[in-house]
């Protein structure tokens, strides 16, 4: 299909605008719950964004700092790579979870997925966090799915999969449960959305 430039910029602003209403959404629902709560201060600083030249940069230089055998050791692919993969799609799905300390800015976390042709479904493909020590209760899955959920139903889909997850025991917490998916070899969590 050829895309003319007005086009791909009405697309690009409408599914850029369409992840950042899910960013919004979920920060108000967290700082809702965390209004108040004394508990919840370690949420302070906490900033969610799509993935960018920064992120891409930290996640190369900072994370393998604290790679170690109770770890994993990163992806077979670099998060540059994967970003370029994925950037081709417009309605692509994409978010980086930074928080802001007294020691600086750090990358708690960043995900990548695509939604179906028919935008019926959006599957992360895949999602990472950073193993530098956390101080919030959920760790990044929670704003991390949250957005995911979000961005899914402003597109109109119904269900949310996670491909090949790291630990499935992390997502099941969250409504996600195995399935198997017709032709494909791989590993899929998956949740049905209410709309």
């Amino acid at each position: 299909m050829q895309v003319d430039d007005n086009s791909y910029q009405y697309y690009f602003a409408y599914y850029t605008t369409l992840k950042r209403r899910a960013r919004e959404i979920v920060a108000k629902s967290i700082n809702a719950k965390c209004s108040g709560n004394k508990t919840c201060q370690a949420w302070r600083g906490i900033t969610l964004s799509s993935i960018t030249q920064e992120a891409i940069d930290h996640s190369r230089r900072e994370w393998p700092k604290y790679y170690s055998e109770d770890t994993h050791n990163g992806f077979n692919e670099s998060w540059e790579r994967i970003w370029y993969s994925f950037n081709k799609t417009l309605s692509f799905f994409d978010i980086a979870i930074w928080q802001t300390t007294d020691d600086g800015k750090i990358l708690r976390g960043m995900a990548i997925g695509r939604p179906s042709k028919g935008k019926t479904s959006l599957t992360i493909h895949w999602a990472e966090r950073s193993f530098i020590p956390i101080p919030f209760k959920g760790g990044v899955l929670r704003p991390m799915l949250g957005c995911a959920e979000e961005y899914a139903r402003l597109l109109g889909s119904r269900v949310i999969y996670i491909k090949d997850p790291v630990d499935t025991n992390a997502y099941e917490r969250y409504g996600y449960r195995p399935t198997k998916r017709t032709r494909l070899a791989n590993t899929y969590l998956m949740k049905e959305l209410e709309q």
